[in-house]
Formats: structure tokens, sequence, C-alpha cells
């Protein structure tokens, strides 16, 4: 299932009504979060070394972070944390969902 697929699913809720498909959503988001913050882990070193390398050629913390700003592996970073927070959003709405539909109420 393409991650299009599963955000058409989600962006209609009342057709949610099988917990069996909504489950299949669920496992297809967590691996989804899962892989992008294996992701965002990676970047995340990255991120350090140039930061480190900016600190450095600037001679400034200050400067560095500026300059961080601008790199695209920072922005990168940003765009992953981002779209984590979005899966983790989804993830959440599904599993609620699930528990109407199982009257499994916390």
């Amino acid at each position: 299932m393409t991650e299009q697929e599963v955000f058409e699913k989600i962006k209609e809720p009342e057709k949610l009504i099988d917990p069996r498909e909504i489950d299949k959503l669920l496992f297809w988001v967590s691996s989804w979060i899962t892989d992008n913050e294996e992701a965002l882990a990676e970047i995340d070193q990255q991120v350090a070394v140039k930061y480190d390398e900016l600190a450095t050629k600037w001679e400034t913390d200050a400067a560095g972070k500026r300059k961080l700003a601008l790199e695209p592996i920072y922005i990168e970073q940003k765009k992953v944390g981002r779209r984590i927070k979005q899966l983790k959003a989804f993830k959440s709405n599904l599993r609620r969902r699930y528990e109407i539909l199982t009257n499994q109420f916390r």
C-alpha cells in the first residue's frame, strides 16, 4: 500500500468502518514512522558534523548555527521531523477510530 492510498483513506474517517482495515493502516503508518526515525537519526549525525565544521570555520557557535540553518541537510532534518509528527498524528487518529469501532474506550 502506498502512502498516498493510506492518506486518502485516513482523510475520510467516516468511511473507515472495518477494524481490520484500520489495523492494516496502523501497521503501514507505524512502519513509516520507524523508517523516518531511522532516517532522522542518520541526518542528525550529518547535521552535527556540518555544525561542527561551520562553528569551526566561523569561530563562534552563533555564527555556526545561523549558517547551519541555510544548509540543505538541516532543511532535510526539519522536513523529516515534521513528517514524523504528521505520521504520529495519523497513527493517533487511527488508533482512536479503532477504539471507537471496537468499543475499547480509554
